[in-house]
C-alpha cells in the first residue's frame, strides 16, 4: 500500500492529535494501595554464611501498618509538604519497583530516618499531629524494611535495627504497648533481642557493641517488670559489652558499673528460687568487694560513701537468706560505716541509710539471739521513719513503714527475748495493723513487691498470734 485514503487519514490524525491534547489535559494520579495487608509473619528466621539459622520476633515493630508502597509515598509526600526543607523527597518513592530487596530495605530504613527528623523541626503546636504521623509512618517503613531483607542477608536486617531510635519520638505509646510508660524499653528490648540472635550469623566480633547504649537500663526495666530472669540476665550482658567498650579503667566509671552489676543480681535473686538466690547476690558482692579493693582510695568521700553504702545492702540480703554469722556481721559493719560516713560528710543520715542499718541490727539479734540488736533495730528504724517525714518523703515514709511492721512482726517472733507473753501479742498485733495499713497503699500504688512483703509479714503475725492466743480448753468436770 503507497497511500492511505482519505478518510482513514483524516481519523488517524484526529486520534493522534486527541491523544496529544488528551496527555496533556489528563495526568494519571497515583491510585491508593487498597490491597489488604498480607497477615505477617509470627517470626523471621535469617540464615548467615557460617550455615546457622536464627528467628526474630518483634511484636511491637509489627503493630505499626505499612499501607503499601503507592499509598506510604503519597502521605509522606504530604507530610513533607510541613517540612522547613525545600524541595525533599525520599529517595525510596522515586522508582521502588525497580530496586533490588537489598536496595529496597537500605531505601526504606534511610527513608524511615528521614521522615521523623525532616519534621520535627518545627515545634509548632498545630503540626504535632502531623510530626507523630511521620513517626508512625517511619516505624512502619522498618517494619517493611525488615520484611524486605533478603532471609540470607542478616547484616542488611542489622542495619535496619540501627535505626531503632527513631521509635522513642513516639508522643502516643498507648496506640501500641501497653502500659504506655515502658513502651520505649520494650521497643529497645525487642530490638537488643534481635540483634543478638542476628549477630550470631555474621562473622562481626563488635556486632553487639553496636547496640543502643541504653539497652541494659530498658531491657532490665522491662525483665523487673515481667519477672523475666532471661531478660535480667541478658540486661546484665549489655552492660559488660557496654563497659568492656567505654572502659578506660577509670576509678569513678569502674564503682558505678560494679553498683550497676549489683543491682542487676540482686534483681534477679528477686525472682529465681532457692540456691540460685544467693549464687546472684554473692556475684554482685564479688564486683562490689573487687571495686572496693582496687578504687576505693581513688575516689572522693562521696562516691567511697556510696560504695560502703552498696556493700551493707548486698550483704544485709545475703544475710537475710544465708543466716550466716559473718555475713551479719559483714552486713552491719557496713551499714555502720556507711552512716558514719554520711554523717561525716552531710551533718545527718539519710532515712534509706537508717533503715538499712536499723535491718541489720535486727538480723543480728535474730542470727545471734541479742534482744539489745532487736531493740537497736527498732529504734532506727523508727529514727528513720522521722528522718522520711522530716524530708517530706511519701516514698520513704511508705517503704519504712513497711520496714517498720516486718520489724514489729519479726521481734515479736523472735524467741530469745524477754518480752511477756502480752508483750509478744502486743507487737506482733502493732505490726500486723501497720502491715494491713501499708498494703492499702501498696494496692494503691500498684508496688507488687512490696505488696507481696507486707502479705506475708501479716500471714506471719496471724499466725504467730494465734499460737498465743490459744488457751488449751478446760479440762472436763468430774460430775
Amino acid at each position: 500500500m503507497k497511500y492511505v485514503p482519505h478518510v482513514v487519514f483524516a481519523s488517524l490524525l484526529v486520534l493522534f492529535l486527541g491523544a496529544a491534547f488528551w496527555g496533556k489535559l489528563h495526568v494519571p494520579q497515583p491510585v491508593a494501595d487498597t490491597r489488604t495487608e498480607a497477615a505477617m509473619p509470627d517470626k523471621w528466621t535469617f540464615i548467615g554464611e557460617n550455615g546457622r539459622e536464627a528467628d526474630i520476633s518483634m511484636p511491637i515493630l509489627q503493630r505499626f501498618h505499612y499501607p503499601g508502597d503507592v499509598a506510604f509515598c503519597a502521605r509522606a509526600g504530604e507530610l513533607l509538604k510541613d517540612s522547613v526543607e525545600n524541595d525533599v523527597a525520599l529517595g525510596f518513592c522515586e522508582k521502588p519497583e525497580t530496586l533490588s530487596p537489598l536496595e529496597r530495605t537500605a531505601k526504606l530504613a534511610e527513608a524511615a530516618s528521614q521522615l521523623p527528623l525532616l519534621l520535627m523541626t518545627d515545634d509548632d503546636p498545630e503540626k504535632q499531629s502531623g510530626q507523630e504521623n511521620a513517626v508512625a509512618l517511619g516505624v512502619a517503613a522498618l517494619r517493611e524494611a525488615i520484611e524486605t531483607a533478603p532471609r540470607n542477608a542478616p547484616q542488611a536486617a542489622l542495619s535496619v535495627l540501627d535505626q531503632y531510635w527513631i521509635a522513642s519520638l513516639i508522643k502516643q505509646p498507648e496506640r501500641y504497648y501497653n502500659p504506655a510508660f515502658l513502651f520505649k524499653d520494650a521497643f529497645t528490648t525487642e530490638i537488643v533481642e534481635a540483634r543478638m540472635a542476628l549477630c550470631r550469623l555474621v562473622n562481626d566480633l563488635n556486632c553487639m557493641i553496636n547496640a543502643a547504649r541504653n539497652a541494659g537500663g530498658a531491657v532490665e526495666t522491662i525483665g523487673r517488670w515481667s519477672s523475666d530472669i532471661g531478660k535480667l540476665l541478658l540486661s546484665i550482658e549489655l552492660a559488660q559489652i557496654a563497659h568492656d567498650r567505654d572502659t578506660t579503667g577509670e576509678p569513678y566509671s569502674e564503682i558505678y558499673y560494679a553498683q550497676d552489676l549489683a543491682g542487676s543480681y540482686g534483681y534477679a535473686s528477686e525472682i529465681v528460687k532457692g540456691d540460685e538466690k544467693l549464687t546472684y547476690l554473692r556475684r554482685g558482692v564479688a564486683a562490689l568487694e573487687e571495686a572496693e579493693r582496687r578504687y576505693k582510695d581513688k575516689v572522693d568521700a562521696q562516691v567511697q560513701q556510696s560504695l560502703t553504702g552498696s556493700l551493707g545492702t548486698i550483704y544485709g540480703r545475703v544475710a537475710f537468706i544465708s543466716r550466716d554469722r559473718a555475713d551479719v556481721e559483714k552486713a552491719l559493719r557496713f551499714d555502720q560505716m556507711s552512716a558514719d560516713e554520711q554523717k561525716q560528710l552531710d551533718g545527718e543520715v539519710s532515712w534509706e541509710t537508717l533503715s538499712n542499718l536499723g535491718d541489720s541490727h535486727m538480723l543480728r539479734g535474730e542470727v545471734f539471739g541479742a534482744e539489745d540488736d532487736l531493740r537497736e533495730g527498732l529504734d532506727i528504724q523508727q529514727q528513720a521513719l522521722a528522718k522520711a517525714a522530716s524530708d517530706n518523703s511519701q516514698a520513704g515514709k511508705n517503704y519504712v513503714n513497711m520496714k517498720l511492721a516486718v520489724s514489729f512482726i519479726r521481734y515479736g517472733e523472735a524467741e530469745a527475748t524477754q518480752l511477756t507473753k502480752q508483750q509478744r501479742i502486743e507487737m506482733l498485733t502493732k505490726g500486723k495493723e501497720l502491715a494491713d495499713r501499708m498494703l492499702s497503699v501498696f494496692l494503691e500504688t500498684g508496688t507488687k513487691t512490696y505488696q507481696d512483703v507486707v502479705t506475708n509479714a501479716v500471714r506471719r503475725a496471724e499466725a504467730k498470734l494465734a499460737l498465743l492466743e490459744w488457751e488449751p480448753a478446760p479440762p472436763p468436770q468430774k460430775p
